[in-house]
């Protein structure tokens, strides 16, 4: 009964009342769903253009752009023509965020999620909203789920608490409650936390998990360390969402949960941008977001880490066109076995703060270094931070106060990783903070970002 009055009533009257017409976009991407990959094809590619001559015709700042490069919206012709369009920063949004805008009409604040603590303030808009919730919902639609299906959240996001009233805060609280969703703080990952959070679990019978990878994972490594069966809590699926999902996170959290896992990719520019259906697929929501994936000044190809450049295709107050997001991922070869008409990436590689950069520069996978740390006895948990091309910082937290790590060990593996000579610092803690945006991140390197901006600018 509490399902069918959110889904048939409460949700549609939310969506209504705050203006979004969620419901309509829903449907209607509900339906090309189904479209052949052709027609599918050629809708994006009239929306793209769309996009594109609303930015030249209605934002200063984008004519200013296109004519410095001497383009104009209508010399879009055909995907391989956006390498003559230049692309987009987060410093253009700081520094030229009203002159941005295409509409001053029903703008609404945002800001990114600031994991480094700086947040970037943009404006977004209740068709970006509408659409990037509809995509979202037609994603959990693929594992089962409705609109009114219970559902934690864990979640935490103080750049939204600081813009907000303590009474709109409450009726957020409230309005938690009327769409069936209980929120969990991400920031309060204590002991005491996770035990209250585990027995909701527990006795509740909610459809599904959502939250941070990394924070869904400390919660599932608690489950299983406390032998918590949670095998009757019926959750169809943990879907992980902002930062990495590593494998070994992935199998943490179907055996904790006892669930399906999937992924998600979006950010607060976007909204919603891909997810991973049951049978595996990093769906591009590409009927309306259209994802470029950049190595150097050319498109990457199949299998090849590059930086995702974002087109927000339904953004009208401020267009977002050709956007370097700053994340990494690669294009999959062939179609998912689902016969879903979307492209799909084959994987996320994370934030280009969350790689580690070698000599040269290169890029250097995380897994491979995470897998040897979770081996080497009395670690319990650590963060990785990379300051230099030869130097690592490793925040750990120790079983026991007087147990011995081996960094020798650890120092030839990670050198043997890197091809050169890697000094290993081991810094014990009691434990490891969340970032600023409530994120438990397993590595934060400050090579990353300048060696991706370098790579797709030159």
């Amino acid at each position: 009964m509490r399902k069918q009055l959110t889904s048939r009533i409460l949700y549609p009257l939310h969506e209504a009342a705050k203006g979004q017409g969620t419901i309509a976009a829903y449907r209607a991407m509900m339906e090309r769903e189904s479209w052949p990959a052709s027609r599918l094809r050629a809708f994006e590619f009239e929306n793209l253009k769309r996009a594109f001559a609303h930015a030249y015709d209605n934002s200063p700042f984008y004519r200013r752009r296109f004519d410095a490069a001497g383009v104009k919206a209508r010399d879009l012709h055909s995907p391989a023509d956006l390498l003559k369009f230049p692309c987009t920063s987060k410093t253009d949004m700081r520094e030229s965020r009203d002159e941005m805008l295409a509409s001053r009409t029903g703008l609404i604040p945002a800001a990114t999620g600031g994991s480094t603590g700086d947040p970037t303030m943009f404006y977004s808009d209740r068709n970006i909203a509408a659409n990037g919730w509809a995509a979202c919902w037609r994603a959990r639609s693929w594992w089962g789920l409705e609109f009114g299906d219970p559902w934690f959240w864990v979640w935490a996001a103080p750049i939204d608490i600081s813009m907000e009233s303590p009474l709109k805060y409450r009726l957020k609280r409230m309005r938690d409650g009327l769409l069936n969703r209980q929120v969990l703080s991400a920031f309060t990952m204590s002991q005491e936390a996770m035990a209250r959070y585990a027995e909701k679990l527990s006795r509740s019978k909610n459809a599904y998990l959502y939250g941070y990878s990394s924070s869904l994972h400390v919660l599932a490594e608690y489950v299983l360390a406390r032998q918590i069966d949670l095998s009757h809590a019926g959750l169809k699926v943990a879907i992980t969402t902002s930062d990495m999902l590593y494998p070994f996170m992935r199998d943490t959290l179907a055996k904790a949960f006892h669930s399906g896992v999937s992924t998600e990719y979006g950010s607060r520019e976007g909204s919603f941008i891909a997810h991973q259906c049951p049978a595996g697929g990093l769906h591009v929501h590409s009927d309306r977001v259209w994802v470029e994936v950049l190595c150097g000044d050319r498109p990457a190809e199949p299998g090849e880490p590059g930086e995702i450049v974002l087109t927000v295709m339904d953004a009208v107050a401020q267009p977002l066109l050709r956007y370097r997001t700053g994340d990494i991922a690669s294009w999959a070869s062939g179609n998912c076995a689902c016969g879903r008409p979307f492209a799909c990436l084959a994987s996320i590689e994370g934030r280009s703060d969350d790689l580690l950069i070698a000599r040269g520069p290169r890029f250097v996978h995380s897994q491979s270094i995470i897998y040897f740390l979770r081996s080497t006895a009395n670690v319990e948990r650590f963060r990785i931070l990379q300051d230099d091309f030869d130097r690592l910082r490793i925040q750990v937290v120790l079983a026991r106060p007087d147990a011995r790590i081996p960094v020798d060990n650890i120092q030839k593996s990670v050198s043997d990783v890197f091809g050169y000579p890697v000094t290993i610092t081991l810094e014990p803690v009691s434990e490891l903070l969340p970032s600023p945006s409530g994120k438990h991140r397993s590595v934060i390197s400050a090579l990353g970002r300048a060696y991706f901006s370098q790579t797709v600018s030159r």
